[in-house]
């Protein structure tokens, strides 16, 4: 049995450990098709942000289509693996760090894909860092197209 204290977060020193540590926990729940690790770093409800506009995801149904479409997507692209790394990252509070960072998907071929960018905000609730918002910035038709679902149901 796990107590809540045993399922914190580690303490972090800067805001970018903080997101280089959600990008990692995000990039090993997609690689390994982990759904709980997904959902434990998405607070509900949850804003996703795209160039076609916003959708609030306010159900656990609603993370878990997120999570299959988004691992749908990878595998339609080949993708074994994703290249991610924090471009900036700031503490607004001890609790609320504001975030870009660029993600890139490693297919089978080793091809990069081109530059996903994404902001986010990132909170602390209850000793565990969580995403509430996300935005995405893409030219990448298929991801767009992905995304686009989700904005639209």
């Amino acid at each position: 049995m796990t107590s809540e204290r045993h399922d914190r977060d580690p303490v972090f020193r800067t805001a970018k450990q903080v997101v280089d540590f959600l990008l990692e926990e995000i990039r090993l729940a997609y690689m390994n098709r982990d759904f709980p690790r997904y959902r434990k770093r998405l607070s509900l409800p949850h804003r996703l942000g795209t160039f076609d506009g916003d959708v609030d995801l306010k159900t656990e149904e609603d993370i878990r289509r997120l999570f299959d479409d988004m691992r749908a997507y990878l595998d339609e692209r080949g993708v074994i693996d994703l290249a991610r790394h924090t471009v900036s990252a700031q503490f607004i509070t001890s609790d609320l760090i504001e975030a870009t960072f660029v993600s890139r998907h490693v297919t089978r071929d080793y091809r990069l894909s081109e530059e996903v960018i994404g902001h986010g905000t990132l909170r602390h609730e209850n000793g565990i860092w969580r995403i509430p918002e996300c935005r995405y910035a893409t030219q990448e038709a298929a991801f767009n197209r992905t995304l686009r679902r989700l904005v639209r149901t």
